[in-house]
């Protein structure tokens, strides 16, 4: 069973990959409107740690952040939020 929401690309979709063979053909779909939220939420911890980190592609983004009057600061919290979570995790 898949569980998505209602976009109508999947009933076709779905179709389509049971006719060329990659999907077997008792698979079944389910489309509920927020029951894929319910799934979504399961990982929101993880998007929370990684989302911060994607606004450095480069080095100069990093740099100009930590270029900033509080970065200092800011820094000495990270390190300290850092060595809470290891702390915790012994």
């Amino acid at each position: 069973m898949i569980n998505v929401d209602k976009n109508a690309a999947y009933p076709r979709a779905i179709a389509d990959l049971k006719a060329i063979g990659v999907l077997p053909q008792a698979v079944e779909l389910r489309q509920v409107k927020y029951l894929n939220n319910i799934v979504e939420q399961d990982h929101r911890f993880m998007k929370r740690r990684v989302k911060p980190g994607l606004g450095f592609f480069s080095f100069e983004t990093c740099a100009g952040y930590l270029a900033h009057p509080f970065a200092k600061w800011m820094g000495l919290l990270l390190i300290s939020s850092i060595l809470l979570e290891l702390w915790l995790n012994k």
